[in-house]
């Protein structure tokens, strides 16, 4: 039908041109983009899956940069750990010159002013390294965490520690030569005799002390003989006294002890009222800092003073006990005399020893007790394989130790494991606490236990033995058995059930039982007639004869703990002063509240002392070298991460490029052929609107 209202061929011309239009545009976009998908419409899914992959790969670029930043820390740290190892070098080699005789004491004091002032340099290289102003060596910062992948978990911790001269062992807190011990409060003295306790394996006094009068040898005097009654005769002055005691004795032990004391508030928040010190009563004021200086102007021989954190200290320098009354609320102080403390210092910076002179500690007496030892505020402390050990000097308590119990080694807050409850109150359960933070507290914690009994094999009742059970296992021993036999039935019975081992102690005959483990013994003789007559701990405390046949001879065992990384062993706990239980006595450690280094750096003052900074170096080179190793593994593992980031980076870009990115010579075909087209369509469009043209043929008649 010919038709001029609608003209196919120009409709059909005019649908094709403007498709080849939308193609050529297509094309054109793609081809001036470069990229195929150039909005979600393009291709919906695959913008998705680009879009993914973009952003993975500007994560993975962010990663390699900051790793790279971070193989530039690694640098920066290991680069001054270098030269803390040059210093070290250097001190060594001349704590080895110092210990030449050919030198004198003049010789050995230029010699000191170098180390002082290489030991100052190692503290400033701790202060100063840091990278991006965050400080690598100075304690301030535990680890850094590095972002090195896409996802949040993708990231390397850089264990960072402290690295001055305290931290090295060869200033103050150093375990490798202690030469530093302060006790804990000292609220008695008891009876002792001067070889009951040992400090450098020499006796502690020149006098026996009875608690009221010490009479030591002296000569040049009459008679020999020196009465010390003030001192000790005084309640208020244990402290002072026992520092003036130990001093009788300092040529032979080599070591010098002072007397102070301290008592800090229990709260921070002032209260208003009276509060009476030392029988002097300090009237009500109204602020903290009026009362403080009111006390200081009033009471004789306490000084006052407000800490950092805003709480009271009192203090004196004398040792004397401070005694308060109607100071709580006020300051959260209870009311009652708080002895003094005394640290022991080495004149030479050598290290000190104090232990009980007991059979145990390798001295031909068995006198000395670890009790002796606690009324004077210390525990055992010896050198053990270079490290610092510090043993309690009294058993573990019958409870648990919990976190609330707010026992802390170096700072660190000591809890309950896992799986444990009431009954996990042994040493051996406190040892796993205390280690299951050994790398935050630097401490290794073992336990020990050991009973002595005396046996009675004639005087009981053989027939009886039945009954006689040790840790809830029965032991039988016949009639006619010897004290042999029953170390070796007992050994039967125990083998492979508990860590406890009997033995008869040559010199006495006596029998032990001995758990180096540290595990609580239960003994019960039952109605054996008295097999076991006296037991001693190993502290040296007795057993009640009468404790056995009701199976109450129980012995706790006793810890010691050693340091491992060249810090001091300083204990605390959450209790107040005179509360009855604190976190301390749940480990035994009741008294001793530090033991670490008095000076700023390694002595070499004499031969001796030049000798053992020897081993305190070795020990601070090997700790620096191991730090700074760590760095060395640092950066290869982060060398390595890059290389992988940059792969996955490459192979990620490349899946995104083969989805996003457009086909050149595709397009470039594409866009030819839409032109050509376009061209075609434009030209048939023409023709078809003029192809009407003919009808008007018709018209003309």
């Amino acid at each position: 039908m010919a038709s001029v209202n609608t003209n196919m061929g120009s409709l059909v011309a005019q649908a094709n041109m403007g498709k080849q239009e939308r193609a050529m545009n297509t094309a054109m976009e793609r081809l001036s983009s470069g990229l195929r998908i150039n909005s979600a419409a393009d291709d919906a899914a695959g913008s998705a899956i680009a879009s993914k992959l973009t952003s993975q790969v500007k994560s993975l670029g962010q990663a390699i940069r900051n790793a790279n930043d971070a193989i530039s820390l690694t640098q920066t740290a290991e680069g001054a750990l270098g030269e803390v190892e040059n210093i070290l070098q250097r001190m060594r080699e001349l704590s080895v010159q110092s210990g030449n005789d050919t030198l004198n004491s003049s010789d050995r004091s230029q010699i000191q002013g170098e180390l002082d002032q290489l030991a100052a340099e190692i503290d400033a290289i701790s202060q100063k390294t840091n990278f991006n102003r965050v400080n690598l060596l100075d304690g301030s910062n535990d680890k850094l965490t590095i972002q090195m992948g896409i996802d949040a978990t993708d990231t390397l911790d850089i264990a960072l520690k402290k690295t001055t001269v305290e931290s090295l062992g060869i200033g103050s807190s150093s375990t490798a030569a202690v030469n530093q011990i302060t006790s804990g409060r000292i609220t008695t003295l008891a009876t002792f005799t001067n070889d009951d306790i040992k400090i450098n394996g020499q006796n502690i006094t020149s006098a026996d002390v009875t608690g009221a009068t010490a009479t030591f040898s002296k000569a040049g005097t009459t008679n020999n003989t020196v009465n010390i009654t003030s001192a000790v005769g005084s309640a208020t002055q244990h402290a002072a006294a026992l520092a003036e005691l130990i001093n009788t004795n300092t040529a032979n032990h080599n070591v010098v002890a002072t007397a102070f004391n301290e008592v800090k508030a229990g709260t921070n928040v002032f209260t208003s009222g009276d509060v009476t010190i030392n029988g002097t009563t300090v009237l009500s004021r109204n602020s903290k800092e009026e009362f403080v200086a009111a006390v200081n102007s009033e009471v004789a021989n306490v000084d006052a003073r407000i800490d950092a954190d805003g709480f009271v200290i009192f203090s004196n320098d004398s040792g004397y006990a401070i005694n308060f009354s109607g100071a709580n609320p006020e300051l959260g102080i209870l009311d009652d005399a708080y002895g003094g403390f005394v640290t022991l210092k080495s004149v030479d910076n050598s290290p000190i020893t104090i232990q009980a002179g007991s059979k145990q500690n390798g001295y031909g007496a068995d006198e000395g007790k670890r009790a002796d030892l606690a009324t004077m505020g210390f525990n055992e402390s010896n050198i053990v394989n270079g490290k610092l050990a510090v043993s309690g000097n009294v058993y573990v308590d019958d409870n648990q130790l919990t976190g609330a119990d707010g026992l802390k080694i170096n700072g660190v807050l000591i809890t309950e494991l896992d799986g444990q409850d009431t009954n996990s109150k042994h040493a051996t359960d406190k040892v796993a606490q205390i280690n299951a933070k050994t790398d935050e507290h630097g401490v290794v914690a073992t336990a020990f236990n050991q009973v002595k009994l005396t046996v009675d094999m004639v005087g009981a009742t053989m027939a009886n033995h039945s009954d006689l059970a040790i840790n809830g296992i029965t032991i039988n021993v016949s009639a006619d058995a010897t004290i042999t036999d029953l170390v070796e039935g007992i050994n039967t019975g125990l083998q492979g059930k508990v860590d406890l081992v009997a033995s008869i102690e040559a010199d006495t005959g006596a029998m032990l039982l001995t758990s180096n483990s540290g595990v609580t013994i239960t003994i019960n003789d039952g109605d054996s007639g008295g097999l076991f007559t006296a037991g001693t701990y190993v502290d040296g405390s007795a057993f009640s004869d009468a404790a056995f046949a009701t199976g109450a001879g129980v012995a706790k065992g006793f810890i010691t703990l050693q340091s491992q990384d060249g810090t001091a062993i300083k204990i605390e706990d959450g209790a107040r002063d005179n509360d009855a239980d604190n976190g301390a006595d749940r480990i035994g450690f009741a008294s001793q509240n530090e033991a670490g280094n008095a000076t700023a750096g390694v002595s070499v003052g004499t031969v001796a002392s030049a000798n053992a900074a020897l081993s305190t170096i070795d020990s601070a080179i090997e700790s620096v070298s191991k730090f700074r190793a760590s760095f060395g593994a640092y950066e290869n593992r982060l060398d390595a991460a890059i290389n992988n980031l940059v792969t996955l980076q490459v192979n990620t870009d490349a899946a995104r490029s083969r989805i996003e990115d457009a086909d050149f010579a595709g397009e470039t075909s594409q866009l030819t052929k839409a032109q050509i087209l376009s061209q075609a369509a434009t030209s048939m469009l023409a023709q078809a609107n003029a192809s009407k043209n003919s009808l008007l043929a018709l018209l003309q008649g």
